[in-house]
């Protein structure tokens, strides 16, 4: 898109606007970089509350997908735009991605503290949390279509009940093997037990 349409469209000239901003690629840096706080991150200081922790993952990945999928055109743009990160992110900070990694891993450790979970690496289950939702975000951009089976929704049930069960107190994560054996009959019969064991 020319410099003079987007003048147009915001109601200046094309000067007015390079007197704005300087250059071009400054114009392109103030427009697509988001200089706020991401909500979901924002909302990590609430908790985490007394909820079960699936349910809180459940709502956390979805706001976090949500997210994700308004940013990947935006972020798709500047790394295209092959522009230094040291032009687009304050290099005395750690970069933005790395900042949200560390503020989940934070409010994991704080469930820590509560009980509702186990002692664990938070950092690395924190960028396993961001990592598969940010690519199911961002496939879906490039490719225009969804390569998981179910819906969006369903996708976030899923990863929140996997992460829920790994991270899960011990004795919890054992109560909740043996309730799902009950359901699915997957509990070997006494008989079969002895059997195997001769």
């Amino acid at each position: 898109m020319s410099l003079e349409v987007i003048a147009e469209r915001v109601g200046v000239t094309a000067p007015a606007l390079l007197k704005r901003f300087g250059s071009r690629e400054a114009m392109m840096i103030a427009a697509l970089r988001s200089t706020e706080e991401p909500a979901w991150v924002k909302g990590l200081a609430a908790g985490p509350d007394e909820r079960p922790l699936e349910d809180q993952l459940q709502a956390l990945f979805s706001r976090i997908l949500d997210f994700f999928s308004s940013e990947a055109a935006r972020m798709s743009t500047l790394c295209e735009s092959r522009l230094p990160m040291s032009r687009i992110f304050d290099a005395e900070r750690p970069p933005p991605p790395v900042q949200h990694t560390w503020a989940l891993a934070a409010w994991l450790d704080r469930a820590r503290t509560e009980g509702i979970i186990r002692r664990d690496d938070f950092e690395m289950a924190a960028l396993g949390m961001l990592g598969a939702l940010h690519a199911r975000a961002f496939l879906k951009h490039f490719f225009q279509r969804s390569f998981w089976r179910g819906s969006r929704k369903d996708y976030v049930a899923g990863l929140a009940s996997l992460y829920a069960r790994a991270l899960a107190p011990v004795a919890t994560a054992g109560a909740a093997r043996l309730r799902t054996a009950a359901r699915t009959g997957s509990r070997r019969s006494p008989h079969r037990q002895k059997s195997g064991q001769a």
